[in-house]
């Protein structure tokens, strides 16, 4: 049975946060919007016409738990990473911060994938954002792919009643720098640095578990803006990488699998021609 918290910073009602949001991020677990999906609570911070919310589809409870943690119970150690989330959400000022608490090892059974997808239905019909973060149908993390399939069968469900401009697959477990120019959507945060790196520190519960997410991420986004272009001076100050999941919801019939065929495809075509070209 899952547990849902929804909590907005603002202190408004479920109805005026819904509204209010034009920027969504839909990750699966905490710490996740913050990783990837930083262009977009950058894009509305401080800025009074955008609003950011995020949605959290697993309770990560099967996460690396620091020694002085180990002795949590389940439902101590869900509440300490739901008030990571909840701490983060107000540092960026979001709009809502909503966490589902489906279980990881649930949702990739059909039912509860299911419920999962009629749950997304919903926060969308209610939220219509115009731009959406969730993650890469590439990502090498399991729970991750699942949520993006969920998210993307989701949207194409009620995508007749969405304004959705943009819709992203962001990098988590897995840069995606592997993809062709053309297809790799460049998200600069530059202007909120200081941003970032607050809302990284947010999940030290993950950190002192033995993974250094906040360093590895800021430098996973140093190295990207750095190592864009070999021949032009740096243009920005970090970046995240996503693909275009756009095509997904104007085709809803495209195969995902095929989907990512071609944009391994294209790299690949890209590889060859530049080394034929390179010895004249």
């Amino acid at each position: 049975m899952t547990q849902r918290t929804f909590y907005s910073p603002k202190n408004i009602t479920k109805t005026v946060a819904h509204q209010q949001t034009t920027h969504l991020g839909i990750g699966a677990h905490s710490d996740d919007l913050e990783f990837m999906a930083i262009h977009g609570i950058s894009e509305c911070y401080e800025c009074p016409n955008h609003w950011f919310s995020g949605i959290i589809c697993t309770d990560g409870r099967g996460s690396i738990r620091p020694k002085n943690q180990k002795n949590l119970t389940e439902e101590e150690w869900i509440a300490l990473r739901s008030e990571e989330q909840i701490k983060a959400s107000k540092i960026g000022d979001y709009s809502y911060v909503h966490l589902l608490g489906f279980q990881s090892q649930e949702i990739a059974t059909a039912e509860s994938f299911d419920n999962l997808v009629e749950t997304l239905q919903e926060e969308l019909i209610k939220t219509k954002p115009t731009y959406i973060y969730t993650h890469s149908p590439a990502d090498r993390h399991k729970t991750h792919r699942i949520v993006s399939l969920a998210v993307i069968q989701a949207i194409r469900a009620v995508r007749q009643d969405l304004p959705l401009v943009s819709f992203w697959g962001c990098e988590v477990w897995g840069s995606l720098e592997w993809l062709s120019n053309d297809d790799q959507q460049i998200l600069d945060h530059s202007k909120h640095l200081d941003l970032a790196h607050r809302l990284n520190q947010c999940f030290s519960s993950q950190i002192l578990g033995g993974k250094n997410y906040a360093e590895a991420i800021t430098g996973r986004r140093i190295a990207n803006a750095t190592l864009l272009k070999p021949r032009k001076k740096d243009e920005f100050k970090e970046v995240t990488y996503a693909i275009d999941l756009m095509p997904l919801i104007q085709n809803p019939e495209h195969s995902i699998q095929l989907f990512l065929q071609e944009k391994i495809d294209r790299f690949k075509e890209t590889i060859i021609h530049a080394l034929k070209k390179d010895i004249k």
